[in-house]
């Protein structure tokens, strides 16, 4: 996400993921005239109309949250609790749909640094937590360390309450990576268990812009400015991490990840023990969120652009996004692009300008039979330009981008499985 006064924006977040998060049917509801749409005016609109005739819907109206930041389900749950995770470091629970009211199901408190992008930015369920109560958290972390003030990008593990299944033990928390982290931005935050049963994290470029810190093209340095894949069930026959400041031994590498033993990148030599091997793809500025396609089990993430181009991307194994080299399909910042080759970049699947939005957030892929004309679709919110859009993407087919409905800042999307769509594939 973009840094600008994400602070001063409280509000208008808490609105967007009320509307946007609740469930696809509460993100896209019933057709709206355009006459009956109440215009927004912080920003110049088209002078027609650029979207379907689509509009969201509240779903919960009497239901408030303190920035909250995602929606997550539960695996394999019936009743299909609803958890919203909070930014300021807390995670609630509704439990009862038909009488909404939320509770703690776990608060960091000082643990986390909540200002700008930072904070807690994601939850995750283990494949089996109806069965081993495993969750997993990504948030900025803040420590005294007697003079002032180390922040890290955290990924831990910890265990529900096995007398209370709406209440996590705080003190369960087990750090799983510790990445030192120099600046409040750029933090990424997407994670998502895949259809291999691996655990995904999106991480960005640590922060300021034109990757001043220089970590987008880096397998060598630390965790930043890509997608990472790791093993917390630690299977037979994967490797553990190369040994690093923010890593432990309480997870392992997949043994198709790509960069395992590797000894060269764009022509420098690397020693293979200090490649990050956790890394699944590279050269991403700040992937705020991301999404596996359930039918074909692709994967597509978004990725936040510096000036230019919002981008979505299919992530594919060992893949480069090309930045700072490259932002989508253009030239990266000047500094980066001048004389520098083109390493087999893998171009967006589409993309979008300053005209039409700035700051990609949300990101889904919808299939079911709710919404048909849909199916198939890369659903996607602009958190600055306000809308909802789609990407299609079709075999032979130039991917083209569809606006649905404008709604404010909608952080991200998430389908319901109780309210949502039906899936029949």
């Amino acid at each position: 996400m973009r840094s600008v006064g994400w602070h001063r924006r409280a509000s208008a977040l808490f609105k967007a993921m009320i509307l946007g998060l609740i469930g696809f049917q509460a993100a896209i509801g019933a057709a709206t005239p355009w006459d009956k749409i109440v215009p927004n005016t912080s920003i110049d609109l088209p002078d027609r109309p650029k979207w379907l005739s689509y509009a969201t819907a509240d779903r919960f109206p009497t239901v408030r949250f303190n920035q909250p930041v995602q929606i997550v389900f539960p695996p394999e749950e019936d009743n299909a609790r609803m958890f919203v995770v909070e930014k300021i470091g807390r995670v609630v629970v509704i439990s009862n749909r038909d009488k909404p009211e939320p509770t703690t199901f776990l608060n960091l408190g000082i643990k986390v640094y909540n200002y700008s992008e930072s904070g807690l930015l994601s939850l995750a369920f283990h494949p089996n937590y109806k069965d081993n109560g495993r969750l997993f958290i990504y948030y900025v972390a803040q420590e005294w360390n007697g003079t002032g003030w180390d922040y890290f990008n955290r990924l831990s593990e910890l265990s529900v309450d096995p007398e209370d299944p709406n209440s996590a033990l705080p003190d369960s928390e087990k750090i799983i990576i510790n990445q030192p982290d120099k600046h409040y931005d750029h933090n990424g935050g997407g994670m998502l268990f895949g259809p291999d049963g691996y655990l995904y994290l999106s991480i960005g470029d640590e922060g300021e812009f034109y990757d001043i810190l220089g970590n987008g093209q880096k397998l060598d340095k630390n965790l930043f400015a890509g997608m990472i894949r790791i093993d917390v069930d630690k299977r037979q026959g994967n490797p553990l991490p190369n040994p690093h400041v923010a890593s432990s031994d309480h997870y392992a590498i997949p043994s198709d990840n790509p960069y395992l033993n590797l000894r060269e990148f764009q022509g420098i030599e690397l020693e293979p023990d200090k490649v990050r091997t956790e890394f699944y793809a590279i050269g991403m500025r700040n992937p705020w969120r991301f999404s596996f396609d359930p039918l074909t089990g692709k994967l597509y993430s978004g990725d936040t652009g510096d000036h230019t181009r919002e981008e979505i991307n299919e992530i594919v194994l060992g893949g480069n996004y090309g930045w700072p080299k490259r932002e989508g399909s253009l030239p990266g910042p000047q500094r980066h692009a001048v004389h520098d080759a083109d390493h087999g970049f893998v171009d967006p699947v589409a993309e979008y300008g300053r005209e039409d939005g700035n700051d990609i957030a949300g990101m889904l892929v919808y299939r079911g039979t709710q919404f048909p004309e849909l199916d198939g679709s890369i659903l996607f919110s602009d958190y600055f330009g306000g809308w909802l859009g789609r990407a299609v993407v079709a075999e032979g087919q130039s991917p083209r981008i569809e606006w649905l409905a404008w709604d404010g800042h909608i952080a991200d999307i998430a389908l319901d499985p109780v309210d949502g769509p039906r899936f029949d594939g």
